[in-house]
């Protein structure tokens, strides 16, 4: 599943700005490969969101990181109604909750403040073990290099 902002992404990042959730983030450098999983033709990477760890697919084409509403509850990722948001995903416009980790860890890589959207448990589309897509407003603050069977993040 791919999520793409279309023709509103400066609405978003002037949404996201205002929450100063653009310039205020922290990113410590990634000193060892984070295991991935080749799953058909997606990679699968456990990550931390709020110290809460999941299985997320690598998703450099998602704009956003995305959550299942169940993973979001349990990692205390909370949004409000108003904070609505249309996505077009693979499978057709979906509305999601836009919302902020306050922190993503993927092995030692770390980040704050990043944005996610939260999608109903079925929206995702996925496997069952499968809580969200590692989009790019987590990646995009990282260089990464793809090995065999890890992928490597170090910070710009």
């Amino acid at each position: 599943m791919k999520i793409v902002i279309p023709d509103d992404y400066q609405n978003l990042v002037d949404r996201l700005d205002c929450y100063n959730l653009i310039r205020h983030h922290e990113i410590v450098r990634y000193r060892e490969p984070a295991r991935v999983r080749q799953s058909g033709a997606v990679f699968l990477v456990e990550a931390s969101l709020n110290n809460v760890t999941g299985l997320f697919i690598l998703d450099t084409g998602a704009s956003l990181v995305s959550v299942t509403k169940s993973f979001a509850n349990k990692a205390k990722i909370s949004a409000h109604v108003e904070d609505k948001i249309t996505l077009d995903t693979a499978n057709g416009l979906s509305d999601g909750l836009l919302a902020t980790a306050s922190s993503v860890q993927v092995g030692n890589a770390y980040s704050t403040f990043v944005p996610v959207v939260i999608l109903d448990d079925t929206k995702l589309g996925t496997d069952d073990n499968v809580v969200g897509l590692l989009g790019m407003s987590f990646l995009a603050r990282f260089d990464m290099k793809f090995g065999k069977d890890t992928v490597e993040l170090r910070s710009r």
